[in-house]
């Protein structure tokens, strides 16, 4: 991925800050299950035929795509400026598509002229997942339906029979916390059936130096082994998290997804969050443990006017197909 940032300004007062990044899409991603199989063994061959330029706005990690306004400026007011900006960066980047990545449904107006004039086209993305979180942790399982409350407590009381887990919660860990943290990465993204970006030790090692970061760490206590984490983010009362790491050694025997949900928990109950956002993917566990779904929806364009009624309405199919789109 290649990022940068579209600055704004009208005269001498910056208006608008606009994060991007270039990516090749795979293709896979954005197509129906019988072609995807396809399209990813192509990709083991011949990786240029199996994925498309694609200049985003917004960023991979975070939870909502978002541009930097001064206050008193709408989305409204600056966009035909910064999708003019768009169309010229785009062809710097010999990118082939142009998506606004995960904009809330509040924003929809912004971008009515331009969906109505068929510049862009408005579809719904994979929903994020938030929820209100309760002052204590009996507090958060009584706000859980009966059934989910059960299971998790069922899950939750096997795990501590089964082991007693070490557990940490730190901010800028050492550099062999770092590459422990990684591995986990690296065995969970391998397992997901989705795959967007792919994370660095470099990217761990930047984000370990914000104030905001805190892993929650799970250790197995004879030998003093990583097998889980969480990236949280507390930012002010909301607390993020984004990535989490597993040792599916352990997965099973332990239920440590639940486990390591706990612990994560109840730092961000003790760290004064009132509001938790979990971003997109693993929806069945989310929705168990209390989740709602946020819709939120991607702008997209082609650059190529005749590829651009096929590709967005490959795309509208894919994301109908979705279990969880927001119809």
């Amino acid at each position: 991925m290649a990022f940068s940032y579209g600055v704004f300004s009208d005269g001498e007062q910056v208006v608008a800050i606009v994060p991007t990044f270039v990516y090749d899409l795979p293709l896979a991603l954005a197509a129906p299950p019988p072609f995807a199989r396809g399209l990813r063994a192509l990709e083991r061959v011949a990786p240029a035929l199996a994925r498309t330029r694609t200049l985003f706005v917004g960023a991979p990690t975070t939870v909502y795509g978002t541009i930097g306004l001064r206050p008193g400026v709408t989305l409204g007011d600056v966009l035909p400026s910064v999708a003019a900006a768009l169309d010229r960066r785009m062809v710097t980047e010999r990118a082939s598509l142009l998506a606004w990545k995960d904009f809330p449904r509040e924003t929809a107006s912004a971008f009515a002229p331009m969906v109505a004039d068929g510049s862009l086209v408005a579809l719904d993305s994979f929903p994020g997942t938030s929820f209100a979180l309760a002052p204590t942790w009996e507090a958060y399982l009584a706000s859980l339906n009966g059934r989910r409350r059960c299971r998790l407590r069922k899950k939750l009381r096997r795990s501590h029979e089964a082991v007693e887990l070490e557990t940490a919660v730190v901010q800028r860990p050492d550099g062999m916390t770092i590459a422990q943290i990684y591995a986990l990465y690296c065995q969970t993204r391998a397992r997901a059936s989705n795959k967007f970006e792919e994370l660095t030790p470099e990217f761990f090692r930047e984000i370990a130096r914000a104030e905001a970061a805190h892993f929650v760490l799970l250790y197995e206590p004879a030998t003093h082994r990583l097998v889980a984490f969480m990236l949280c983010l507390i930012v002010g009362k909301r607390a993020v998290n984004r990535y989490v790491g597993l040792d599916y050694a352990f997965v099973r025997p332990w239920n440590l997804h639940f486990r390591l949900w706990e612990t994560a928990l109840r730092f961000m109950i003790s760290a004064g969050a009132t509001e938790v956002h979990s971003g997109p993917t693993s929806y069945r566990f989310k929705v168990d443990t209390g989740h709602d779904l946020v819709p939120v929806r991607a702008y997209v364009r082609h650059r190529n006017p005749l590829l651009h009624r096929f590709a967005t309405r490959l795309m509208r199919e894919v994301m109908g197909r979705s279990r969880w789109a927001e119809r």
